[in-house]
């Protein structure tokens, strides 16, 4: 059996001993130095770097105690074995030489199946602790990494078991939430949650959480409640995993507030007129449906006119299209002054045609304000010398004030205020066509 590339120094005043322990050494394929003395010891060791140091105890100059002391002393060689070479194997030698830092000695004369078997164990004892070395500082440089990369995620990240208690978070969970790290130690998870989701999430119910969030693609969408008990829109994803048998999760916290402020913006010019800036065909679509089924449930009146820019074909081949999406813009941002109430609403319906919602309000109401959009909008002043009823832009409206019943649709509604608003026209525009159920 041969041990290639393992270093063994040999430090000692008598060269037969040096030669003897060469001899023995290299015939095991031991890579051999020496060194007569303490002093050269400690000049050539950083360099040569060996992986076991046998020093002879009685030395002249500095004896192998103090050797031992002070190559203990030097960083990059204090982790290498000594063992002490002696003559003496009283117990206050060995002692001495333990606490110098020595692991093991050899007592001369040397008997060679013992110095091979101490020499081979501490050999293999300084092996083990260089890999469990190189072992943890792999793994610490892992945490390092991973513990930066924890810290640099912007979501909020947070380990918590059963019952709902957390155990770590990251830096993300300070920045979204604005606890640190002890502060959410003494919490539970579902002190992170909008009220009205924190029954999901009491402690034991962590399975229902579960099961929920199952459900909806891994993720449940909410709201997260800050330090500072401010709300923010969340998603929240959820992970569980075990240690040693127990039930652990991983839990990850997602700040969607910019998702939804895009997500707002967008619907909002989704659901805006370019030109008049007021809510467009779209929107009304949407809202007319939602209104008619509140009036059903409410049992309370619902109001449409449907209003159309009188001779307006001819105010555009008159004043041209630009002075024609000029008047548009004016005629609605009128009728948006003349509505008093914030329930009321106004969308361009399409071309010169506007349509406004009146919820809940009155039959005697309704008249009122129709009346008062005409007479708004004639008196914008907008010349229409092109018109057959006015020297100004005028409007026909249709007019339907219902309560609905369960039969009535959004198409029935718009069909009758339609209706209503062909009358007003085809009897000379510039006036208000009206039923009321």
């Amino acid at each position: 059996m041969t041990h290639n590339n393992l270093k063994i120094l040999i430090v000692d005043d008598v060269p037969d001993n040096i030669f003897l322990l060469n001899k023995l050494l290299g015939s095991k394929g031991y890579e051999i130095a020496s060194s007569n003395s303490g002093e050269r010891a400690l000049d050539i060791v950083g360099k040569l770097m060996p992986d076991l140091i046998l020093l002879d105890v009685m030395m002249p100059g500095i004896d192998g105690i103090e050797t031992c002391k002070r190559m203990k002393s030097i960083p990059i060689v204090k982790e290498i074995p000594i063992l002490f070479i002696t003559a003496r194997s009283d117990i206050e030698t060995v002692l001495e030489g333990f606490s110098a830092g020595a692991v093991d000695y050899l007592t001369k004369p040397f008997n060679e199946q013992e110095v091979f078997a101490r020499i081979k164990t501490q050999l293999n004892i300084s092996l083990l602790q260089k890999k469990q070395k190189q072992l943890i500082e792999q793994i610490q440089l892992q945490n390092k990494y991973f513990n930066a990369t924890l810290s640099s995620v912007s979501d909020a990240i947070i380990t918590f078991d059963r019952h709902g208690q957390i155990k770590t978070t990251n830096k993300g969970f300070e920045r979204l939430f604005g606890f640190s790290l002890q502060e959410s130690k003494d919490m539970n998870i579902a002190n992170l949650f909008d009220i009205e989701k924190k029954e999901i999430i009491e402690t034991c119910n962590i399975h229902k959480l579960k099961d929920i969030i199952s459900e909806k693609s891994k993720k449940l969408s909410l709201y997260g409640v800050t330090k500072q008990n401010s709300k923010i829109p969340i998603e929240f994803f959820l992970t569980p995993f075990y240690v040693e048998q127990e039930s652990m999760y991983v839990g990850v916290f997602h700040d969607i507030t910019f998702h939804k402020k895009t997500l707002n913006k967008i619907q909002v010019q989704s659901e805006t007129d370019s030109l008049t800036g007021i809510s467009n065909r779209s929107k009304f679509d949407k809202f007319i449906g939602i209104e008619i089924m509140s009036a059903k449930k409410k049992k309370t009146s619902i109001a449409l006119m449907l209003l159309d820019v009188d001779y307006f074909k001819q105010y555009n081949d008159t004043y041209g299209h630009i002075e024609g999406d000029r008047c548009l813009k004016k005629v609605a941002q009128c009728i948006q002054n003349s509505l008093n109430r914030s329930e009321d609403m106004v969308f361009r319906y399409g071309g010169e045609e506007f349509s406004i919602l009146l919820p809940g309000v009155s039959n005697e109401n309704a008249i009122t304000i129709a009346k008062r959009i005409c007479h708004n909008i004639e008196g914008l002043g907008i010349k229409h010398e092109s018109s057959d009823v006015s020297d100004y832009v005028t409007v026909s409206i249709g007019l339907i004030v219902k309560t609905p019943e369960n039969n009535c649709t959004v198409t029935m509604l718009v069909d009758m205020a339609d209706q209503h608003l062909y009358k007003a026209k085809n009897n000379g525009r510039n006036q208000i066509s009206s039923s009321i159920n």
